[in-house]
Formats: C-alpha cells, sequence, structure tokens
C-alpha cells in the first residue's frame, strides 16, 4: 500500500476534524472524543477553557475540545503530519517544536498527571507526542513511515533532536497513543530512562564543526 504524507497546515482544519471525528477511533477507543491538543495546556487552563467532565459529561467536554482544536490548526498552534490513502487522511503523527508544549506523555486530561516541560536553555528541540492511525490502516508501517518524515524534516529544518516520549511495558498496548519503544530504536533514538516506565527517546542530529 502506498500512502502519501503531507504537514498539516491551517487550511486543512476539516481535515483534521474529518480523521478525529470518522476514521481514528472506529475501533469503539477509550480516546473517542479527543482532538490532540490538550498537551499545550496545564491543567489550570484545561479547567478554566473546558467544562467540568465530572457535572457537564466528558461528552460536552469534547464538544468543546474539539472546538477548541479546530481553531488552533486555524492559528497554525498545532503541527503534524498526516498519511492519506488518496484523499483520504489515515493516519496521524503530533509533532511540534518542544517550547510550544507544556506537557507530553500519558496523561488524564482532567487530573494533574503527565510530565510537564520547562524550556530553560533549551536545544531545538522537535517533540513528537501522539501517533493515531485509523484501525484498518493499522500494522502496515504507517507510523514509521510517519516518523521518517518527521526527522527528515526536522534536520532540514535546523533542530538538534527530535525526542518522543514512549512507555516501557512488558507487551505493547494498541492504545499506547506516544508509539511504540522498538519504533524509537529501530530508527536511531537514544533511550533516555524515566520513572516508572515513561521514557524520553532522542534523536540527535551530527552537527558540522
Amino acid at each position: 500500500m502506498s500512502v502519501s504524507i503531507r504537514k498539516l497546515t491551517p487550511d486543512q482544519w476539516e481535515t483534521y476534524l474529518d480523521f478525529f471525528d470518522n476514521r481514528a477511533f472506529t475501533d469503539g477507543s477509550p480516546y473517542a472524543g479527543c482532538y490532540c491538543n490538550l498537551f499545550y495546556f496545564t491543567p489550570e487552563e484545561i479547567r478554566e477553557k473546558y467544562p467540568d467532565p465530572g457535572k457537564a459529561g466528558w461528552e460536552a467536554m469534547s464538544r468543546a475540545i474539539r472546538e477548541s482544536a479546530a481553531e488552533m490548526v486555524r492559528k497554525g498552534e498545532i503541527a503534524g503530519y498526516f498519511a492519506f490513502d488518496g484523499s483520504d487522511p489515515v493516519g496521524w503523527i503530533h509533532a511540534n517544536d518542544r517550547k510550544r508544549f507544556v506537557r507530553v506523555g500519558e496523561f488524564n486530561p482532567a487530573a494533574r498527571e503527565g510530565r510537564f516541560l520547562t524550556h530553560e536553555n533549551e536545544e531545538k528541540i522537535l517533540s513528537v507526542v501522539c501517533f493515531e492511525v485509523a484501525p484498518p490502516y493499522r500494522g502496515q508501517g504507517i507510523a514509521r513511515t510517519l516518523l521518517e518524515r518527521v526527522i527528515r524534516d526536522a534536520e532540514e529544518e535546523g533542530y538538534d533532536a527530535v525526542e518522543a516520549y514512549p512507555i516501557a511495558r512488558e507487551k505493547r498496548e494498541t492504545l499506547d497513543f506516544t508509539g511504540p519503544l522498538r519504533l524509537f530504536e529501530t530508527l536511531g533514538f537514544e533511550i533516555l530512562k524515566g520513572e516508572d516506565g515513561y521514557l524520553t527517546a532522542r534523536r540527535r542530529f551530527r552537527k558540522e564543526g
């Protein structure tokens, strides 16, 4: 199967919604209703910006997240790449400048969980925070193709490294949206130790001179 990879642009906001509304979670995933934008906010900002799911329900929160994500795409605040089969978006990788993110890795958006970032004296790093592939297209190398494109473009754009946040598990889980550890290992990422199996994987680029 041949797919094309395209960088997300602000005019693709309808494509973005189509993927998350109609394609990403057709297997009944518990992540249905996610629009991949909560990495940009602190727990306090999430509580201020979105309805309380305990009171209004997750459906109401998801609708608010959807509207917010569409606006963020239109403003160029969310960055990443889609894999297309023809005109259909079938895979997504969320990759943005690390300084844009507040936190990375697994987290519950309603709780104070997750890895929070600091940005003092930071190198120029591109962070990969999420993969999602439509169920009929899983297991066909789409995540790898997306990550290879991210690596290539990041090096061309002058980044010092690409960073990702896999989780060490004895058995790979389908819903590990941060990406499988083995994928990063095979593409030359250095695996750094983390707490409770939450790892940082970093692919550095060789600098001349």
